[in-house]
């Protein structure tokens, strides 16, 4: 899938994968939102089809090639060109069903910040219903809160803010 038609790159970073739900996080670059948050999900429903001599029982590929896709755009956070940049994608337990994620992003208005999703897409253009907030604004206003170091510590995600100085 080419998430950019033409020539200039999506160039895709901070890739997660999700394995319960065959779902790939990433950022990437699309007009007319810039660099925000995506997910590629794998549908089975093609592979379920096919005769069972051609069929892949342990499928662990995230390839096109080997069902049904969706593209989502997780939530356009900065509205416009721009993008809010999301950076550091973690899966919040990679044991649940549904996966959540934590990354930094900037909406525009606060400035770096730590973010949750519950992975599920955008349901409309303003963010209403939408499962992508903010943490915490540490630094209110446009300063950036610095960054996080993201530990596992007894099967939970452990955060340690580092201060600016």
């Amino acid at each position: 899938m080419d998430i950019n038609p033409g020539i200039e790159s999506s160039n895709p970073t901070y890739l997660v994968q999700h394995q319960l739900s065959n779902t790939l996080f990433f950022s990437a670059v699309k007009p007319p939102y810039g660099r925000e948050l995506y997910s590629f999900t794998l549908n089975d429903a093609l592979e379920q089809d096919r005769p069972p001599y051609t069929r892949h029982e342990h499928q662990t590929s995230l390839s096109p090639r080997n069902g049904s896709l969706d593209l989502n755009l997780i939530e356009d956070i900065h509205i416009g060109h721009g993008g809010s940049d999301p950076k550091y994608i973690t899966l919040r337990d990679t044991t649940a069903a549904s996966p959540s994620i934590y990354f930094s992003a900037t909406d525009g208005v606060r400035g770096r910040e730590l973010w949750i999703s519950d992975g599920q897409p955008m349901v409309s253009g303003d963010g209403s219903g939408s499962g992508t907030h903010i943490v915490k604004d540490i630094y209110p206003g446009d300063a950036s809160s610095g960054k996080y170091i993201y530990k596992k510590w007894k099967r939970e995600r452990a955060f340690a803010y580092m201060e600016k100085h």
